[in-house]
């Protein structure tokens, strides 16, 4: 049995769990990183000069070596086994050239991520903000933040200017209910996958009983911009209106005041007309 670490690149705080999560994806290669980063690969070139790889220690040496394996390693992350008998000396050493190097390091044994200075908490940018707003006039920060919470809320569905906007920009619409599959935490937040189940199509050239496959990224941690999680519609139905971008299909909004979600089904004579309308251009 050997002492494991885990080390990697993240522009984000991790929890335990959630760096948990993302060494059992990278130890099973359910996630393979693909780029580069220069602190991994200056963590990587320093630990060898303290203790040789073992595939470059001669066989005589192999009794003294503390390593029970290669490292397996990308140039976003190393994972690290060594000998239990070894680890007393060897972890520590680990975990300070990870910190040196502005790296996580996921300890398993204890379920425990140790974060860089520079992912360790502290005030938000937000609350930070916020303070700032305070300090000048009382009130305003709250009123801001208000209404940034409830912007995406603030036009109405079933206006028919805002339908004609949507279709204007569409490539599909279709009826169906929208399913999130799976979303597995990554170095830079959840990498998502998706569908939307359609029932009917009103315009475009799927199919009923086709999915319209989505993927998507969502930042760790909650955020005031309510537009940024494609989750919160999980388990919707409706219309849909989809537009295809470099050949991914994304929800079609309005900006910053409509996230993209389902128009509700008793506006769908209104979508239908609309269309029609369309079509005789």
């Amino acid at each position: 049995m050997s002492f494991d670490l885990g080390v990697w690149c993240s522009d984000e705080p991790l929890t335990d769990e959630d760096a948990g999560d993302l060494y059992v994806n990278l130890c099973e290669q359910k996630w393979i990183p693909i780029g580069e980063n220069a602190a991994v690969d200056a963590f990587y070139k320093e630990l060898p000069n303290r203790y040789p790889e073992i595939d470059t220690v001669p066989e005589e040496g192999l009794e003294n070596c503390p390593w029970s394996c290669a490292h397996n390693r990308s140039e976003l992350h190393v994972l690290i086994a060594m000998t239990w008998s070894s680890s007393a000396e060897i972890a520590p050493v680990v975990l300070a050239l990870a910190a040196k190097h502005g790296l996580v390091c996921y300890d398993p044994q204890e379920s425990k991520v140790h974060l860089p200075s520079q992912l360790k908490p502290r005030p938000s940018r937000l609350r930070s903000w916020w303070h700032g707003i305070r300090m000048v006039v009382t009130g305003v920060g709250f009123i801001a933040i208000a209404d940034l919470r409830g912007s995406a809320q603030e036009l109405d569905p079933h206006d028919p200017s805002l339908i004609a906007y949507r279709l204007e920009r569409a490539s599909a619409v279709v009826v169906g209910k929208f399913q999130k599959d799976w979303c597995l935490p990554w170095l830079d937040g959840w990498h998502c996958s998706g569908a939307v189940h359609i029932t009917e199509s009103l315009y475009g050239g799927w199919k009923p009983s086709e999915a319209v496959q989505f993927r998507w990224k969502e930042r760790y941690g909650n955020s005031c911009l309510v537009c940024e999680k494609v989750s919160q519609f999980d388990g919707h139905k409706g219309i849909w209106f989809l537009t295809k971008k470099n050949d991914t299909w994304q929800f079609t909004s309005t900006g910053a005041l409509w996230c993209g979600g389902p128009f509700p089904m008793d506006e769908q004579d209104a979508v239908i007309r609309l269309v029609r309308q369309r079509d005789r251009k």
